[in-house]
């Protein structure tokens, strides 16, 4: 088959979870032997309007002074249209996949995109994440700031809704998502082809090692330190305060000899670096900013344990996985699909509340008894069992076949 994805992101270009996705997905198809093309929005200046790469075309568009001035989800909304007009000039496609809203919406401008069946991966709700982060802009005042947010997340609302009602079939990752998908917007999917689709992780990439200590002296980290490490998008939704105020706790209880890895870029990173020292903890948490993907496995190995401290809206949280794959346990918090995933493995790793006394609980439980059992092999089977992009593939490639038979 020929299929075109559209994305707000793919990893290559920005590290995220959901560009990690988009990315595995089209490769995984490609290995399969279908004809696949990646339409994203250009992040920078710097980057190939268009390359291929493991067998994957990817074309790159927009104007990039236009998403930073008025925003990703504007600029994405204008510069979509145009880019899949181009696409559908002269070229049949089998399928069209898409993974964002604001770019699925822009696609759907176009009157020839009735044509290809048309799949919406629907990660999370985005307007139910921004109602619960608001805006990134400090530069507003609050009147505008609230102005904005409610324009930004009606709006957002109105999108999704209108992707889900046209698509032909809609992948989620998750019970949660689904259930969340169809609070949110149970009438526009009533009568839409919902399939949950496997989540997968490429464990030639994300691979444990033999000597922990090697990977850090790499990284520049205590050899003898127990080490956790969570790697998050600084954004409210994401838990990296209640981390902080969690690991208080644990240093109280444990000593000196335990140190938190802070992996990731946000807006709130400035906050939390001031906060984590107003606690006390400046010599105890090292906030490394965003790892590139070559070297995000690194952090996952040198870690005792990750952690997903999340307080709202988890569609799946691939960290987890990427994590485990890596011979690392990962302790999270009960929000979302994170249960969905380490109930299934251990349930000792699941605290009872996104609070950071029940977080800390869990941490110094496994600081004092956890830390000493073998997790390696078991992390790594439960994930080669569970999570494959080779069976994500399959699955979308029976959903197509399911919806190209109906006529």
């Amino acid at each position: 088959m020929k299929i075109l994805i559209l994305a707000q992101e793919i990893s290559i270009d920005q590290s995220g979870g959901s560009g990690r996705v988009v990315w595995e997905e089209a490769r995984a198809l490609a290995r399969r032997g279908h004809t696949v093309a990646v339409g994203v929005p250009r992040a920078r200046h710097e980057l190939a309007t268009e390359e291929k790469r493991d067998e994957v075309t990817i074309f790159r568009y927009g104007n990039v002074k236009r998403r930073e001035t008025m925003g990703r989800f504007i600029a994405d909304i204008l510069d979509t249209p145009r880019f899949v007009k181009q696409m559908l000039v002269g070229a049949r496609w089998d399928a069209v996949i898409a993974h964002h809203p604001h770019v699925a919406y822009g696609a759907l401008r176009v009157s020839g995109m009735r044509k290809p069946p048309f799949i919406y991966i629907f990660h999370a709700s985005a307007a139910a994440e921004m109602k619960y982060e608001g805006l990134s802009r400090p530069a507003l005042n609050r009147f505008a700031a609230w102005f904005l947010k409610f324009f930004f997340v009606r709006g957002t609302a109105l999108i999704e809704r209108k992707v889900l009602r046209s698509a032909r079939a809609v992948g989620v990752f998750s019970d949660f998502s689904g259930t969340l998908m169809r609070q949110l917007y149970g009438w526009a999917v009533r009568k839409t082809t919902v399939t949950r689709l496997p989540m997968g992780v490429d464990t030639k990439r994300f691979y444990s090692t033999e000597s922990r200590q090697a990977v850090r002296e790499r990284l520049g980290l205590d050899k003898d330190a127990l080490i956790f490490v969570t790697v998050r998008r600084l954004v409210p939704r994401t838990g990296v305060r209640i981390l902080l105020d969690a690991f208080l706790i644990v240093r109280d209880r444990m000593g000196d000899n335990v140190q938190l890895i802070v992996v990731g870029e946000g807006r709130e990173r400035e906050a939390l670096e001031r906060h984590a020292a107003s606690i006390g903890l400046k010599k105890f948490v090292r906030f490394v900013g965003r790892s590139g993907d070559d070297d995000l496995p690194f952090w996952y190995q040198a870690a005792d344990a990750s952690v997903v401290p999340t307080v709202a809206y988890e569609g799946f949280g691939i960290s987890i996985i990427e994590s485990m794959a890596c011979g690392t346990p990962v302790i999270g918090t009960p929000v979302g699909a994170i249960p969905e995933i380490l109930l299934a493995f251990d349930e000792r790793l699941l605290a009872d509340a996104p609070r950071p006394v029940a977080l800390a609980d869990r941490l110094v439980w496994f600081a004092e008894e956890g830390a000493h059992e073998e997790w390696m092999e078991p992390c790594r089977d439960f994930v080669k069992r569970w999570y494959s992009w080779d069976k994500h593939a399959e699955k979308v490639e029976e959903l197509l076949e399911e919806i190209r038979s109906v006529k």
